[in-house]
């Protein structure tokens, strides 16, 4: 037996649903296909040398309304921090 009921609203039963042919079956939902290929260890060192390691941050100035607030929200999730670290590095 499922429960239809939650805060006052009564989901209706399938049958009572009418669903347009033009939607039906369909949920949004496209499969993707990997592609997946090894390169060569020299190549990936290349790679690694010419793309570098990104936006970093550095030099990036914010409004003191920004910093009170980003420090804000460091304060009150620090003690959950912890739940959410990751248990290896990968």
């Amino acid at each position: 037996m499922v429960c239809r009921e939650m805060n006052g609203y009564v989901a209706p039963s399938m049958d009572q649903m009418q669903i347009p042919e033009d939607v039906s079956g369909r949920t949004g939902f496209t499969p993707v296909q990997p592609e997946e290929q090894q390169i060569p260890d020299q190549e990936a060192q290349n790679l690694k040398e010419t793309l570098g390691s990104g936006e970093t941050g550095e030099g990036c100035h914010f409004p003191q309304r920004s910093i009170r607030i980003i420090r804000c929200c460091r304060r009150i999730s620090s003690p959950y921090t912890d739940r959410f670290m990751p248990t290896h590095r990968t």
